[in-house]
């Protein structure tokens, strides 16, 4: 197997471990909405520049 090749199957993995993880931390409940953590990114950052759009459709 070459180097290249290798290294794109260990990346597919690392990527494939994080879903899962993602999967079952949701799962559990572990998780929050976008709107969630754009609150607690505010309250964190208060003096960040506004966003140039809004994500609201």
């Amino acid at each position: 197997m070459e180097a290249s090749s290798y290294e794109e199957l260990q990346n597919a993995l690392i990527i494939l471990k994080i879903l899962s993880q993602s999967d079952a931390e949701y799962r559990k409940g572990r998780w929050k909405s976008q709107e969630d953590v754009e609150a607690d990114f505010e309250k964190r950052f208060p003096d960040r520049p506004p966003r140039p759009f809004s994500s609201d459709f």
